[in-house]
């Protein structure tokens, strides 16, 4: 598809919170299947649970998506925290917006994911203008969500999204 890895994945990490941005396409999810596919890495990933109720549901499940009930929650931060504790490796990928809309406020899962599993959280970037999937730094939450967020900003804000209308580069 053309496109390009910068950096390279922390494979001496064996958990993680991988969180992917900007995320305002369909082809986001595509490219970060074979993002994840280069890396030899098996990231799981969060979805709304919509698409696994679809005719490709299959498709959905094979490639280790978690279904989300967007109006039912259920305790799904506890939910990926039990399942990273009970794996000697365990990577979920999450896109923190939530959605492909323009929304300038994360979802604070993917912080409390990392706090209370005491996961770093590594950032990658999806920059449509040089097809590049850029690699940031494990990133270790300190427990202040906003100071922390704006670590995130600054790796982000260099990158161009497929839809620019659909992302807020001052998010907090």
């Amino acid at each position: 598809m053309g496109w390009r890895i910068i950096g390279s994945f922390p494979h001496h990490i064996p958990k993680a919170v991988c969180i992917v941005a900007p995320h305002t396409s369909n082809w986001d999810f595509f490219i970060g299947i074979a993002a994840r596919s280069e890396f030899g890495i098996l990231a799981h990933y969060l979805a709304k649970r919509e698409l696994f109720d679809s005719p490709f549901g299959w498709f959905f499940r094979i490639t280790h998506g978690i279904p989300v009930d967007r109006k039912n929650k259920h305790h799904l931060t506890e939910e990926i925290i039990q399942r990273s504790t009970a794996k000697d490796t365990f990577y979920i990928a999450i896109t923190p917006e939530g959605t492909r809309k323009n929304v300038c406020r994360w979802k604070s899962g993917f912080y409390n994911i990392a706090m209370n599993a005491q996961m770093p959280i590594i950032p990658f970037g999806l920059d449509y203008q040089t097809k590049s999937v850029i690699i940031g730094d494990a990133f270790y939450p300190t427990g202040n969500y906003s100071e922390d967020l704006i670590h995130f900003g600054d790796f982000f804000k260099s990158c161009i999204p497929k839809n620019s209308d659909n992302w807020c580069a001052d998010f907090e």
